[in-house]
């Protein structure tokens, strides 16, 4: 029976990845995945806690499948793991008692569940999280019958803890399930909790991947101070959580209300996409915990301690941002992973109870019901098969630098992307790209100078007080030029602008250039440089439905290249019509901008001010005003522009 089991367990998994492959990212994914690409591939430590399992097996896993490009051998390792949590659910289902039709529905209903099938289709660590739960669930509930002692379970809780920090959440679940069974199978406590140990002593690996210069490394992990405030995230963000800094419990969410709000959207998304599986969990728990005092009991409890810690009890203690944020939510939602892998446990026990009670044809109607209400809604929703915006938005950028400069980023898009695209694909290998974020930190300038990066920070950190924009453009620009993603100061809570005392910022691109104040700008040269570059550009992304809010960042950052390009064109280099403009280069910005994003709104109003004001097309640009008003409609200037739409 256990050789077919397997075989089961192999049939399942193959079929989720068979789910997976249509929708994988071909590239580089949004968020954090452009960083653990990078470090997979160039032995890195990524940000706190640093993710050595990860890390490791991902350079391993590149270095086996010679297939595609680095991103999506990455994209497809997190594919790979979620279909393997698949198949150990099923065989997770199989050790409760539960038949293979039964098993194998509650499987497939969590590997097509909406929350875990979008962490399957690009490069993240949930993945791997959702399947070592799986397995450490699986260990300890066979081991009451195996007369061995948990070895298994206990090594993989470490690897899980060097994995994930959440991975904590397992171990009073655990903890209970070896007391309940005290007096059953040996133990050895000591044995377990030096197998716990050898596997968190996977952070180890990080002191000498720390003191690589030529890896992609977050934080300073070579020396044992540093590591343990890299691994407890001391200074990087979630590390607040429950801090009044970092919006925690002491900054008051339960007062606000924001807690409650949390559960309830947990509660609301159908427990982590599972839908109809999640009414089966709930059904199978009530009728083991009615049932005798036995295995399937005893499993249900474990399993139900697991999930009420993992799941409603972390989102709701530990969400630190506004529910109403469409990208908080998107980053939350991952975390409802780990606490999907207990519910579809659960959901085996309910739909077995269904094939007992009512047939074997119901349980395998209930079991095809489960994984199709999963999947159906979750097929759109969590693929990401059309999303090469990130990767087009990095190479943009670099195509934006001139030779040899220096560009100087904040954010996770620009970050992330150049990171994949400079270190493991060799693009642009010549611009020296500097994310102004991580600058406040004291060890980014060791590592720039490690690096043997050609970039001189005035001082221990980026403050904007000591160390401002100002200082970095006078050390920096006779060695190099220099150049800004965004608006020059975006960096987070320091509104440097100190720049202007010296310096003026000309759009090129995605970027902005600092320039003395007193050079005389060539504005027909500006826009030469600007128009070449634009054409040069990959706009196949644009319009695409996939992952709408990523989408939406690179669209809002190339919108407002736009908007930045054509307004010095419309108002000149002083920005107040005195000097010399370019009303015709202005056009041909905004026209391009609307044709390729005809609901940005600053680009319909800019537009319609320079057909009424310099281009004497007063009744075209009624239009562009008209649109612009439906586009942005509590406009507090809306009579203003409600009479030039007349």
């Amino acid at each position: 029976m256990e050789v077919a089991d397997r075989g089961a367990a192999v049939a399942v998994a193959l079929a989720a990845l068979a789910a997976y492959l249509p929708t994988l990212c071909p590239t580089i994914p949004p968020g954090d995945s452009g960083e653990l690409i990078a470090c997979a591939a160039t032995l890195g430590v990524p940000h706190p806690p640093g993710y050595p399992v990860y890390t490791f097996l991902g350079w391993i896993w590149i270095h086996v499948l010679p297939l595609g490009s680095v991103a999506w051998r990455m994209n497809l390792f997190s594919a790979a793991a979620m279909a393997g949590a698949a198949g150990v659910v099923f065989l997770g289902g199989r050790a409760l008692g539960a038949g293979r039709v039964a098993a194998a529905g509650a499987a497939l209903a969590f590997a097509l569940a909406r929350d875990p099938w979008r962490a399957a289709v690009g490069a993240e660590v949930f993945a791997l999280h959702a399947l070592l739960t799986a397995a450490i669930l699986l260990a300890a509930l066979r081991w009451p019958g195996s007369g061995r002692p948990p070895y298994v379970a206990a090594l993989l809780l470490g690897f899980a803890g060097a994995h994930h920090l959440t991975a904590v959440l397992l171990v009073p679940a655990l903890a209970g399930w070896a007391w309940a069974h005290r007096g059953g199978p040996p133990l050895r406590p000591r044995t377990c909790l030096g197998l716990v140990a050898a596997g968190l002593s996977a952070y180890l690996l990080l002191l000498p991947l720390g003191a690589r210069a030529s890896a992609l490394s977050w934080g300073e992990t070579s020396n044992l101070a540093g590591l343990t405030d890299h691994v407890f995230r001391t200074a990087y963000g979630t590390g607040a959580l429950g801090s009044a800094e970092g919006g925690g419990l002491a900054g008051g969410p339960l007062a606000e209300g924001r807690g409650f709000r949390w559960l309830g959207f947990y509660l609301g998304s159908g427990l982590g996409g599972l839908w109809l599986a999640a009414p089966a969990a709930a059904a199978g728990a009530v009728v083991a915990l009615r049932g005798p005092a036995g295995p399937a009991r005893r499993g249900a409890i474990l399993l139900l301690a697991t999930w009420a810690l993992a799941g409603p009890l972390f989102v709701f203690l530990g969400a630190n941002f506004d529910p109403a944020d469409s990208l908080r939510r998107s980053v939350v939602a991952r975390f409802h992973v780990m606490p999907a892998v207990p519910l579809a446990l659960l959901a085996a026990q309910g739909l077995e109870e269904a094939g007992r009670r009512f047939g074997a044809p119901a349980a395998v109607a209930a079991a095809a019901a489960a994984a199709l209400a999963s999947a159906v809604p979750a097929a759109p929703a969590a693929s990401l098969r059309g999303v090469t915006a990130v990767e087009a938005f990095g190479r943009n950028l670099l195509a934006s630098a001139p030779e040899r400069a220096l560009v100087l980023v904040s954010g996770d898009l620009p970050t992330n992307a150049c990171e994949v695209l400079q270190r493991v694909e060799g693009v642009r290998p010549d611009v020296l790209v500097v994310n102004q974020e991580k600058l406040q930190y004291p060890w980014m300038r060791e590592r720039l100078r490690d690096a043997g990066a050609d970039f001189v920070l005035p001082g221990k950190r980026y403050d904007g007080r000591e160390v401002t924009n100002l200082r970095i453009l006078e050390e920096n620009l006779p060695r190099r030029r220099v150049l800004f993603f965004g608006f020059a100061t975006d960096v987070r809570r320091i509104p440097d602008e100190s720049y202007k005392a010296r310096y003026r910022v000309l759009p090129r691109g995605l970027l902005f250039e600092a320039v003395a104040s007193e050079r005389p700008v060539d504005l027909e040269a500006v826009a030469r440089e600007n128009e070449r570059l634009l054409e040069s550009f990959d706009w196949s992304w644009v319009g695409r439905a996939e992952d709408a809010y990523f989408l939406r960042e690179a669209a809002d950052q190339h919108v407002g290249a736009l908007v930045k390009i054509g307004h010095l064109f419309q108002q000149g280099a002083a920005g107040d019509r005195t000097g010399p403009r370019l009303p015709a280069a202005a056009e041909r910005v905004y026209r391009r901008g609307v044709a390729l994003f005809p609901d940005a709104p600053d680009l319909r109003l800019n537009l319609g001010l320079l057909l009424r004001d310099d281009l004497g097309k007063p009744d075209e640009a009624k239009e562009h005003f008209r649109r612009y008003l439906e586009l942005r409609p509590d406009d507090p200037r809306r009579a203003e522009i409600e009479a030039m739409g007349r």
